[in-house]
């Protein structure tokens, strides 16, 4: 970013700072801005000097990639920074900027395209803001630290992803693994429910992995996350057989009552957990990427026993801490995981299409005009609705605009425009004395 002072960017990353260690010890140092598109966005305080800073990232996601189940197929991913203690206000202006530059970029106009932002949860003075734009807090990163480890951990810079989930980890076996045969816990597990065992997948139990991470995408669909796409099976299906026939695959674990298996649990170890371990301060991080319980078997404590199982040996391998995604508004999802040691860490919060992003709200002007009272308001996309009073239709409106413009409110009771509807005219032209609406079309002058 050559046109902005470099000590003005390290100014904001201090401040910054300062704040995410006040709010949540776990959260990382605030690394550089990302490469973006172009120019960062720039928010200035009133005298006039740079106070937040954004930069967006488009990033297309190739149909052969299995990341494209995890959302939108087009992803535009802001990265803040903004100063001060409270955000509400930079938030808000650094937000309508990014509508304003994605309505100039023909990707984000189309459907499949999501505007996305990692928040973090403790910081709730930008909530407001992040929902007057339209955004909405759709995925949660939630964190488990090992028992008995310094609060402080190791300090690390990073700059939170938007995406949901890698979906093409790399294959890299960690060398902190120990054998099946030999792994820490073994004789120590937590017990599992009557009749239920817990063991290590290998490479002939790919079409039960399969189908139960199958489960899971169908499952969290119904809440806005993944999405089932023509190629998600196969190109699942093929990566999970390239996991369970690394060298050592031991970090998927099944659950089996009787030979039947009823769940499913799977980790990235730190290697293949990069691409989220610059969300915290600790490390080293792991990723629980997986884990689905089928219907029947829920509540009966087989999820819970999995987890303490694969806790267990996680932090007898020495990891620092875990990260997870979950919904927002899975009604398990939650629940389950704060009573097993989770936490909120990072809110992503998403408007999906991209454009459903708003830009700055615009306050409504009323004026009048020979007796009839106009309310002339624009939204964020820049669309005209006016409110009338009428007291002498002709004066201001003729039936003819009325119906170019397309009528689309009734005749109101009351003293303004959020009155209680009134059956409109058959000509579709208010009646005198009554509140009405109409859109698009209107030359009206506020």
């Amino acid at each position: 970013m050559p046109w902005v002072v470099r000590d003005v960017v390290n100014d904001i990353n201090k401040a910054v700072g300062r704040r995410w260690r006040s709010l949540d010890p776990l959260l990382p140092a605030p690394g550089q801005l990302p490469q973006g598109c172009g120019a960062p966005l720039v928010v200035t305080g009133t005298d006039g000097r740079a106070v937040g800073l954004g930069a967006c990232v488009h990033q297309p996601v190739p149909p052969g990639s299995l990341n494209q189940t995890w959302g939108a197929a087009t992803r535009f991913i802001l990265t803040p920074r903004l100063g001060g203690q409270d955000t509400a206000a930079s938030l808000g202006a650094l937000l309508s900027q990014w509508r304003d530059h994605l309505a100039g970029v023909a990707a984000a106009h189309e459907d499949d395209t999501a505007a996305f932002i990692s928040w973090p949860t403790r910081d709730i003075t930008g909530v407001r803001a992040l929902l007057r734009h339209g955004l909405q807090p759709l995925t949660v990163v939630a964190a488990r630290t090992r028992p008995g480890t310094a609060r402080s951990g190791t300090a690390r810079s990073g700059n939170p992803p938007g995406t949901a989930r890698s979906g093409n980890p790399p294959g890299t076996a960690w060398s902190g693994i120990a054998r099946s045969d030999s792994a820490p816990g073994g004789n120590g597990r937590p017990p599992a429910p009557p009749g239920v065992t817990i063991r290590r997948a290998g490479p002939l139990d790919v079409d039960t992995v399969f189908a139960l991470e199958m489960g899971v995408i169908e499952f969290d669909a119904h809440f806005g996350g993944p999405v089932k796409r023509e190629a998600t099976a196969e190109l699942l299906y093929a990566e999970v057989r390239a996991s369970l026939e690394r060298p050592e695959p031991a970090w998927t674990w099944l659950a089996e009552r009787g030979r039947r298996p009823v769940a499913l649990l799977v980790t990235q170890p730190p290697p293949d957990a990069r691409w989220i371990s610059g969300m915290t301060r600790r490390s080293p991080a792991a990723y629980l990427q997986t884990m689905f319980v089928i219907p029947e078997e829920r509540g009966g404590g087989v999820g819970t026993a999995l987890v303490r199982c694969a806790h267990r040996e996680l932090d007898a391998w020495g990891i620092d801490v875990t990260l997870l995604h979950h919904s927002q508004v899975n009604p398990l999802s939650g629940p389950f995981w704060y009573r097993m040691g989770y936490r909120p860490l990072w809110t992503t919060w998403e408007a999906r299409p991209a454009l459903s992003l708003r830009g700055t709200p615009r306050s409504p002007a009323v004026t009048s005009q020979g007796g009839n009272l106009l309310l002339v308001a624009r939204n964020s996309y820049g669309k005209l609705t006016v409110f009338l009073k009428v007291a002498e239709v002709p004066d201001v409106i003729g039936a003819q605009n009325w119906e170019r413009a397309s009528v689309t409110g009734s005749a109101c009771r009351g003293s303004g425009p959020r009155a209680r509807p009134r059956r409109r005219s058959r000509a579709g032209v208010p009646k005198a004395g009554s509140w009405a609406k109409a859109e698009d079309t209107l030359s009206v002058r506020s």
